[in-house]
């Protein structure tokens, strides 16, 4: 769904639907074709947009780490508390998202070069993944 939502799609899509088209041909009088008018199916029904919400609705429920924000919160994750009836533990070291380590470099250095005042507001950094010439 979030490829769906993302790409702007519908999601039957994924799973290979495709649009039809309809064609109304128009006759006169003697049964000649005057004309015709092609009509393409819409993507987006009432199902298909109840399936992006609920998918968002899903999402807005989700902590940063992909828990059910009522989970995470809950007072059974409370480690202080014996009763919880489970909990979160974290891994001892981070792992290191080196796209996003990329971008936040060049955010750095670019307030280096021109002054910790300079407004990073609004200003994006795009990565890309480059093939590093053979050793």
């Amino acid at each position: 769904m979030a490829l769906a939502a993302r790409l702007g799609i519908a999601p039957r899509r994924l799973w290979g639907w495709e649009p039809r088209t309809f064609t109304t041909v128009h006759r006169d009088g003697d049964g000649q074709v005057v004309g015709e008018v092609s009509e393409l199916e819409p993507e987006f029904d009432d199902e298909q947009r109840n399936w992006l919400v609920a998918y968002q609705m899903h999402l807005d429920g989700l902590d940063p780490n992909g828990f059910p924000i009522g989970e995470a919160t809950s007072i059974e994750a409370d480690p202080a508390t014996r009763e919880g009836a489970f909990k979160f533990v974290a891994d001892e070291e981070p792992t290191v998202n080196y796209a996003e380590k990329a971008r936040l470099d060049a955010a750095d250095a670019y307030r280096k070069k021109y002054g910790d005042k300079v407004n990073l507001n609004g200003m994006s950094w795009s990565v890309q993944k480059v093939v590093r010439a053979e050793r």
